[in-house]
């Protein structure tokens, strides 16, 4: 391309230097003629002619006199002048001549300029076609090369595919290779076991004949019985022998095993699915086998499997109650001899066969299988195997069914109280503060200025004209004044204890152990420093987080006017069905008593309709220079509130380890760890991972049949374990094969696999 520019610039060049030098060549000419006319002598009036100055002719010659005024011959200044005309006459045309072929080389020149325009505008075109071209053969080049590099990938993926499958199943072959070996060795040693009895048999006979033979000296008569009964012998020998060969043949496949231990011990060392025997005269049944796990051995007796998380107790949930049986007195699939399920199904539904409570057992194994998987897949889809091998089992029964009947029945027991916990979080409760306070900017840390420790005097800045003394009681006691920064007892049904924190909080635990109490109520007397000179206001609010639901109200006493603090009551109910407590009817939080001025304030709110496991309590806000606590910061700070009581109580420590079963395992696949990590960070003081729990208990008595893989010292087990009986009337979400808290611990996507081992 760029040759065509250089010699497009040629032409140009040598095209304007061609006319340049014309032009100058013409000029040249004309000018050259203008000075010849010039020089030729002009005649004078006298008749000489007038020389050219600068110019003399030769001395003497003719006509030269003129410049000195001679005078001359006349003809021949006539014939010269005549001359000289027509030579003037000559070289004018030739000047015209010249001049028109200058204006025809000018017309040429400028109608070649006018060319040269276009020429060079073609050429561009040209030169812009060319680049096109070039263009479109380079990407052609490039999609090409796009195309080449595409299939080049496919090829690479296709090769890689390939490879990965050929890898597959050369793994395959060589796995099958080595189950071919095993059963030509395990038929070889079969073999020769028969060739070995086949061998003492023939020994027997020799035997026999050999006898036979030396009775033949005896008497002839002797003899012909002899040979009879040789000949039946004989018979039979030959028949039992055949009976023998056969029974030799079948390589022991008609013997049936009492257990997986008994299959192993026998030569069987490959899991999978079995008939056994568990005892002389009962039925046989079908049964996996594992033979890897610590030597192997082991019967898989049980699965649990969750079918439908929202399904309490209906049908699919086998093992908590019967098919849809509901109340807590209903037969447990843990403690009965029901069965169902079976065996090849065992991680797509709830299985349970006649070795759970017919086959003697010393240990427990678990695996956490994927559901709906073939039983080929179960050992190696296992995201956890673990076993006991301290052989617990034999001090309860032997087997898990006497274990749950006889030893730590699945039925309610009594309730646990766990009142005294409240101290722990009212006493870490300066640490929540300063997080609740934060949503109120400008809060009002009021003076405790009273020497009885049980209300704010003064407060400062004039808050209280002796203020927020604070009550407690039940429906069936009288109203008990609360002493600040300490802890009340009311028997069995609350405890309220008090911090001189900012904010102030009074907070009730409800326990009310068998629902005999139909209410609780917390009361606030209250002078105030507005004196009748402020406003009042009053309202509700409701909140919600994670597992906890809040209602609260509130009321507010503010003076601008008199730049007093306000103050801002705020009276609340806390709540937790998943966390156990018991809640119902419209009218749950009520005010008994309440105040309509911004003096003299009495405001009561209770809990009603025999609350059980709920926190009810009473904090106060305060802003400087009568300024209203707003709604908003009100919600907020009852939200950090609520927050801050999310871990509470699910962090009792309820310590019932002592009325359940608790084994130490050994991790054959995952670690301790892998348990660990699953266990939420606020709950692991109270959650150990190693062991294996059975029949664990929550604070209000009801089981759960199996902790797998922890122990608990939690109040609410039901993050952890599995198997529950029916909570009918207590906490609905809590119970079933899994319950809606395992989530987060168990994958509901996986089968628990139970087996024993003797």
């Amino acid at each position: 391309m760029k040759s065509y520019f250089v010699l497009l610039l040629f032409v140009l060049a040598s095209l304007t230097t061609s006319h340049d030098t014309a032009a100058s060549q013409h000029c040249l000419a004309i000018t050259e003629c203008e000075n010849k006319i010039a020089e030729i002598p002009l005649p004078t009036a006298s008749g000489s002619v007038q020389g050219v100055p600068g110019k003399r002719g030769p001395p003497g010659a003719k006509g030269d006199q003129g410049m000195k005024g001679e005078p001359g011959d006349p003809c021949d200044v006539e014939d010269q002048l005549a001359g000289l005309i027509n030579r003037l006459s000559r070289m004018e045309n030739e000047q015209n001549a010249m001049k028109n072929e200058q204006k025809a080389m000018k017309k040429q020149l400028a109608r070649q300029s006018t060319d040269f325009p276009q020429q060079i505008s073609d050429l561009k075109e040209t030169v812009i076609d060319n680049e096109e071209e070039l263009n479109d053969t380079n990407k052609q080049v490039t999609d090409i090369q796009s195309e080449l590099t595409l299939g080049l990938d496919s090829l690479q993926k296709q090769h890689n595919a390939t490879e990965q499958h050929l890898n597959q199943e050369t793994a395959e072959f060589s796995r099958l290779e080595e189950e071919l070996r095993k059963m030509q060795t395990q038929l070889a040693e079969e073999k020769l076991a028969s060739q070995a009895q086949v061998f003492r048999l023939e020994e027997e006979l020799r035997s026999t004949q050999t006898q036979l033979a030396e009775e033949k000296t005896l008497s002839q008569e002797f003899k012909k019985h002899l040979v009879n009964v040789t000949e039946k012998l004989t018979m039979h020998e030959e028949q039992h022998l055949n009976d023998t060969k056969e029974q030799v043949t079948d390589v022991q496949s008609d013997i049936v095993r009492s257990s997986c231990l008994d299959l192993i011990n026998a030569g069987k060392n490959r899991s999978g699915i079995y008939e056994v025997q568990p005892r002389d005269g009962s039925s046989t049944l079908q049964v996996f086998c594992d033979m890897e796990v610590d030597g192997g051995g082991w019967t898989l007796v049980a699965s649990v499997h969750e079918n439908n998380i929202d399904g309490k107790c209906t049908i699919g949930d086998n093992w908590s109650t019967d098919q849809g049986t509901t109340g807590s007195t209903s037969s447990s699939s843990w403690s009965n001899t029901r069965i169902f399920g079976n065996v090849e199904g065992a991680t797509s539904d709830d299985y349970k066969n006649e070795a759970y409570f017919n086959i003697p057992a010393n240990d427990v194994m678990i695996w956490h299988v994927p559901n709906n998987n073939p039983s080929s897949q179960w050992s190696n889809l296992a995201s956890l195997k673990y076993f006991t091998n301290n052989s617990f089992l034999t001090q309860y029964g032997s087997n898990l069914r006497d274990l749950y009947k006889n030893h730590f029945p699945m039925e309610r027991q009594e309730e646990f109280s766990v009142a005294e916990n409240l101290d722990k979080y009212t006493a870490t409760f300066e640490e929540k503060s300063s997080y609740i306070r934060s949503a109120i900017p400008s809060f009002n840390s009021y003076t405790y200025d009273s020497n009885n420790n049980n209300q704010i005097s003064d407060g400062g800045a004039d808050m209280y004209d002796n203020g927020n003394k604070v009550f407690v009681r039940s429906a069936s006691s009288d109203w008990h004044r609360v002493v600040y920064d300490a802890t009340h007892h009311d028997t069995d049904w609350s405890v309220t204890s008090t911090t001189q924190t900012h904010p102030f909080l009074a907070l009730m635990y409800i326990e009310n152990l068998g629902g005999h109490q139909s209410y609780f109520e917390i009361k606030v007397e209250s002078g105030t420093g507005a004196d009748g000179s402020g406003s009042y206001s009053s309202y509700t609010g409701d909140l919600s987080y994670d597992d906890y639901n809040m209602k609260y109200k509130t009321y507010n006493v503010h003076d601008q006017a008199q730049a007093d603090p306000s103050i801002c009551e705020v009276y609340f109910v806390v709540y937790s069905r998943e966390k156990g407590s018991i809640v119902s009817g419209s009218n749950l939080f009520s005010s008994n008593e309440w105040s309509s001025s911004d003096d003299d304030l009495v405001n009561s709110m209770r809990v009603n309709n025999n609350p059980r496991k709920v926190f009810l309590g009473y904090t106060l806000f305060s802003k400087s220079a009568g300024v209203i606590v707003s709604p908003t910061e009100v919600r907020n700070a009852m939200t950090n509130m609520l927050q801050s009581m999310a871990v509470f109580p699910q962090n009792f420590n309820c310590s019932r380890t002592e009325e359940s079963v608790v084994a130490p395992i050994i991790f054959h696949t995952g670690t301790k760890q892998t348990v660990t990590n699953r266990i939420p960070s606020a709950q692991q003081s109270l959650t150990t991972a190693g062991f294996i729990q059975l029949r664990a208990l929550n604070s209000i008595g009801y089981p759960f049949a199996m902790c797998p893989g922890v122990k608990t010292d939690s109040c609410y087990p039901s993050a952890y374990c599995i198997g529950s009986i029916s909570m009918i009337g207590a906490n609905s979400r809590s119970y079933g094969d899994f319950t809606d808290g395992t989530s987060t611990f168990h994958n509901l996507n996986a089968s628990v696999l139970i087996f024993t081992r003797n």
